[in-house]
């Protein structure tokens, strides 16, 4: 499930909360590259308590597509809140990132949980 920024973080949180009483498990797709878990961590830690998943785009380990993802991805990694990492995969390119993201944060986060 893609975070969509228009929506805000109250929005999402509702949204998240209907999904889940569906009885779904909710993964959040690269938290690192919206705005509001850019300016607050808390967002992406405060869905997590409420039993999403977050799963990391690799290309973050080179800066991610805007520039901006790097930061925050590292921050959710130093608070445990990843449980995946992933790739997008629309080209080579993204498979070394993948690689890389992963040998260096393969014993970080989450994702051994």
């Amino acid at each position: 499930l893609d975070l969509i920024d228009q929506y805000g973080a109250d929005g999402v949180r509702m949204g998240m909360m209907l999904v889940q009483c569906r009885g779904y498990q909710v993964i959040i797709a690269h938290p690192e590259r919206y705005r509001a878990v850019q300016k607050d961590v808390g967002v992406a830690e405060r869905l997590v308590d409420m039993g999403c998943k977050l799963q990391a785009s690799a290309d973050f380990i080179a800066g991610g597509r805007f520039g901006r993802e790097k930061k925050p991805a590292q921050r959710l990694f130093d608070q445990n809140l990843y449980s995946f990492i992933a790739s997008d995969a629309h080209n080579v390119g993204h498979y070394d990132c993948l690689a890389k993201a992963r040998a260096q944060f393969s014993v970080r986060g989450a994702h051994f949980r």
